[in-house]
């Protein structure tokens, strides 16, 4: 969902005060953890493959529920950071 790319980006626009380019880019980033956390949920099988072709290595508990909590701490921080720069570039 976040990489430390996307934080020094995120960083900078905020620096440069780009809200509207980076409220839009939040907004994606916390859709797209959102959503590859529901994905992993109904098809074990993709988080696996994608879990393999990452180096992680098989687990035979299946998703770990970790996964579900740190998701969810993440879009939720995503969300309010979010508002926080809805709230600068005007749009809140």
């Amino acid at each position: 969902m976040l990489s430390i790319g996307m934080l020094v980006v995120f960083a900078g626009l905020y620096y440069l005060e780009y809200y509207q380019a980076l409220f839009w880019l939040i907004a994606l980033s916390a859709a797209n953890g959102a959503l590859g956390a529901i994905y992993s949920y109904l098809n074990p099988a993709w988080y696996h493959a994608k879990r393999a072709e990452a180096g992680g290595g098989f687990s035979l508990m299946g998703v770990p529920k970790s996964l579900y909590l740190t998701k969810a701490v993440l879009v939720i921080a995503a969300v309010v950071a979010d508002w926080h720069v809805g709230q600068l570039a005007g749009y809140f």
